[in-house]
């Protein structure tokens, strides 16, 4: 996934969210996000993007009992 601000400096950020296939023998599982690349200013805060990223993910009525009940933070 790439994340894109257009704001000045322009900045953006790669970011992978692992799972595990349902038709694994161990069944879907999601597993925490990767950070993979950041350009922009300075260094970036990913502990602040994680926190963003699971408050998305919590603001889903859909998906936030989905991701609850496969969360697997193994890797």
């Amino acid at each position: 996934m790439l994340v894109r601000s257009y704001a000045r400096p322009p900045t953006t950020l790669t970011m992978a969210v692992p799972y595990r296939n349902a038709q694994s023998p161990s069944g879907f599982a999601v597993h925490r996000p990767k950070f993979m690349g950041w350009q922009g200013p300075g260094t970036a805060d990913y502990q602040l993007l994680g926190d963003a990223f699971f408050r998305g993910v919590e603001s889903h009525e859909a998906a936030a009992p989905v991701w609850a009940q496969h969360n697997d933070d193994s890797i």
